[in-house]
């Protein structure tokens, strides 16, 4: 940790033989603690350090195998402006805002797991070109599984994981059991000795098992987890961390391998997707779900079960240690399944999918593959496709096959590429077909369209009366004159709603966007409404939720 306090006394101009960052490299196999040490380090710098003010900006990226230049350009935007300012897609004015924004400062950057299968990629020169505008003393800390990789930027400093001695390593342990609690630190700190002597220097078995520690500051709960040998092999003591979770909160984190590795996790699609399964419970007729939700995700955070990967105060995402994942994947059993098919021929997957499913996710979407494979899956509660390619179009007759033949769904979420069109209906309509009413069971519904076209629902539609979610991306609702029935209503993803009676939805939270008449919606006489107007019979507004209405700067009780 001294390095990372050797800041120089005056800053100075850098330049490209002397620039104003300094490397270190992380390395080690998969699973040796190279991302949680990194942060480790982030915390340490956050929270040990804030007095000092070490740098004016701290980022954390993850990179990918691969990785897109732009995308992590975006990334260090948001953590240092709060925009990521994803209109600029030209590497030029891309290349200048960044520049903009990071001169005069000192930042702290960690890019988490990079990989480099050539010493003279140009993308390696197209990401740190940039950087060098920042303050003397700024640092970039890289992991990587190779020492070749860890130094592909320049490091003048390399740690091999694991490579911590006893107190290094203590320290870490102690810094997440007890960080946020006031306890007398010298009798835990013997006992936390104990325990950490028995967890190998594993970082990742340290942040989960001091994350539950640090969860119950008794110092008799201490000594009884310090008699525990099953501690002394790091998937053991994740199993034993893991066993401490509420129930709830463990069939929440268990659906959470239906994802790939590394998979970004949403927070307000976790939240979404668990409340859709009936997996949230509240304690009290006032209480929200989403309200719940969000406190099991806290939980989860709190014992390093799911690590933050989101910028600022607000973070929106999430990943899951590789180890988790595979304990994850144990303890749901033939529950949950993926379908990595990324790069298979159309029709090809490697594994036979478990016919007693619950739980399915599809990396990209293939007409044949679901024909073969998964409208046979009797007892199926989610299905979420997560791509479908330009030249694969979705085929109408797949669409109305699901939703005849896989009745238990409560989710169902396709995400259309942009330029991607219905076989059967090429224009800019978005048809749902009639059959989606089959699906009785269904509380979440995600045709995601990123094109402005217009979606046509049946009025058929008010029939599933379990209903929460309905998301089309950019899609525009109109001409739905039903929407009064859909009682369980609680979002509305769209670029722009148009029907009637959408007051009369009481469970309705967010909606981004409507298209605002007379006989629309009633806030009250007392609302003042604010949006901005689009024509004399249109505004927009939105209602990101908090319990309550929003409209602009006003609130209204739902």
């Amino acid at each position: 940790m001294v390095r990372l306090r050797e800041i120089p006394e005056h800053d100075a101009a850098s330049s490209s033989a002397d620039p104003c960052y300094s490397v270190i490299g992380i390395y080690g196999v998969a699973g040796s603690g190279k991302t949680t040490f990194a942060g480790y380090i982030q915390d340490y710098i956050k929270e040990e350090c804030k007095d000092e003010k070490l740098f004016d900006t701290i980022m954390c990226i993850h990179v990918t195998e691969t990785f897109s230049v732009d995308d992590i350009f975006h990334e260090i935007l948001k953590y240092i402006t709060g925009d990521s300012h994803s209109n600029i897609s030209d590497r030029g004015a891309l290349d200048k805002k960044l520049k903009e924004a990071l001169c005069g400062k000192r930042f702290f950057l960690i890019l988490d797991d990079l990989w480099v299968k050539n010493k003279n990629d140009q993308h390696l020169e197209e990401l740190i070109s940039p950087l060098n505008v920042g303050l003397k003393g700024s640092k970039i800390l890289v992991t990587a599984r190779t020492k070749e990789a860890a130094g592909a930027l320049g490091a003048d400093k390399f740690i091999e994981m694991p490579d911590l001695d006893e107190d290094q390593y203590l320290a870490m342990f102690m810094h997440y059991a007890l960080s946020d609690t006031r306890v007398a630190l010298q009798e835990f700190e013997q006992v936390g000795r104990e325990i950490a002597k028995k967890l190998h220097r594993s970082p990742i078995a340290a942040v989960t098992v001091a994350g539950r520690l640090g969860a119950n500051p008794n110092i008799s709960f201490w000594k009884n987890v310090a008699k525990l040998d099953m501690l002394n092999y790091t998937m053991d003591a994740l199993w034993w961390s893991y066993q401490q979770l509420d129930p709830d909160i463990r069939r929440c984190f268990e659906f959470c391998s239906i994802f790939p590795r590394k998979f970004k996790l949403e927070k307000d699609q976790l939240v979404r997707l668990w409340t859709a399964q009936g997996f949230v419970k509240t304690s009290c007729a006032t209480e929200e779900m989403e309200d719940v939700a969000e406190g099991y995700i806290q939980e989860l955070v709190s014992c390093s079960f799911l690590q933050e990967k989101g910028t600022g105060s607000g973070v929106d995402h999430f990943t899951i240690h590789d180890l988790l994942h595979d304990l994850l994947v144990k303890v749901a059993g033939n529950d949950c399944f993926r379908i990595e098919n990324r790069w298979s021929k159309q029709g090809e997957c490697q594994e036979d999918v478990p016919r007693d499913v619950r739980h399915l996710f599809v990396q990209k979407y293939d007409g044949e593959l679901i024909t073969r494979k998964i409208l046979g899956l009797e007892n199926l509660r989610t299905l979420i496709i997560c791509v479908v390619e330009e030249n694969r179009p979705v085929e109408e007759k797949v669409i109305e096959s699901m939703c005849v033949r896989l009745l238990k769904l409560r989710v169902l979420a396709i995400a259309f590429n942009k330029k991607c069109r219905s076989t059967s209906n090429p224009s800019d309509k978005f048809l749902v077909p009639e059959s989606i009413t089959q699906l009785k069971h269904l509380r979440y519904l995600a045709f995601r369209k990123s094109d402005n076209c217009k979606v046509i629902l049946p009025s058929a539609l008010a029939k599933l009366l379990h209903i929460q979610l309905l998301d089309f991306g950019l899609g525009k609702i109109s001409d739905f004159t039903c929407a009064a029935d859909l009682i369980n209503l609680r979002h509305i993803f769209c670029w722009d709603v148009s029907f009637p009676n959408i007051g009369t939805l009481s469970s309705l939270q967010r909606i981004p966007f409507f298209r605002l008449r007379n006989d629309l919606i009633n806030l009250g006489s007392q609302s003042s409404c604010q949006g901005k107007a689009h024509g004399t019979d249109t505004m927009f507004f939105d209602f990101p939720y908090t319990g309550q209405w929003q409209c602009g700067s006003c609130s209204r009780g739902a």
